[in-house]
């Protein structure tokens, strides 16, 4: 009995470990359509970031920003938002990019 608590502990804390997201809030720099990335500057630190196509654009409501990275609020640098991101293969990913209201 202590065997399968101690087993299921154990999964559920791997589980939750790979769960965990982060939020990095900052200002667009640049943004690479043709090789999918961003950089925003967090502080006085540029930080790039790889974008996949399916992760989440959204506006400062919280819908969804027609075009992707291609919509409005990012033709001009200077947004700021927030990127959620997650940890995959020892790289973090970004799942979701919301620009912030100002």
């Amino acid at each position: 009995m202590v065997r399968k608590v101690f087993g299921a502990l154990v999964v559920l804390l791997l589980c939750v470990g790979f769960t965990f997201a982060e939020d990095v809030k900052g200002k667009v720099k640049k943004i690479d359509f043709d090789k999918g990335t961003i950089t925003v500057t967090v502080g006085d630190k540029d930080m790039d970031y790889a974008v996949p196509k399916d992760a989440k654009v959204l506006d400062a409501d919280g819908k969804a920003v027609e075009g992707g990275l291609k919509g409005s609020p990012f033709k001009n640098p200077g947004a700021e938002v927030t990127i959620t991101t997650e940890k995959k293969d020892n790289k973090d990913t970004v799942t979701a990019i919301k620009v912030t209201k100002k």
